[in-house]
């Protein structure tokens, strides 16, 4: 039982302490804003980059979104998706050269506590 349960329901048939079984990413405090709000515009760029369409409204609305002060907590961040997004080459014929980064963009959004390289 061990190897399947790993002690657990053992702690849970002999009534020891509950255990916290929230996914081990839960956040106590919600995200940033900006973040969010650079996130959800990446991800209908990243639709449409998979579609062919024109993706220059959704980026240019996220490059806005990433200009904060400097005095954010999410600057750091924001200025790493803002090089990104000025790195990509959205005229390629290649989708995957814009998508590709696009994903890498959206993923450092949302995951703020990862260090920016």
């Amino acid at each position: 039982m061990t190897e399947l349960f790993g002690g657990n329901l053992h702690r849970v048939l002999a009534a020891g302490p509950e255990v916290d079984d929230r996914p081990p990413d839960h956040r106590s405090d919600p995200p940033d804003p900006a973040l969010v709000r650079v996130h959800a515009l990446l991800r209908g760029a990243i639709v449409l980059a998979f579609a062919r369409a024109d993706t220059s409204e959704q980026i240019d609305l996220a490059r806005l979104s990433c200009r904060v002060p400097d005095s954010s907590p999410a600057a750091e961040v924001l200025a790493a998706v803002a090089a990104i997004l000025d790195d990509i080459d959205f005229s390629s014929e290649y989708r995957s050269a814009i998508i590709r980064p696009l994903l890498v963009a959206a993923a450092a959004a949302l995951t703020p506590a990862v260090p920016v390289p």
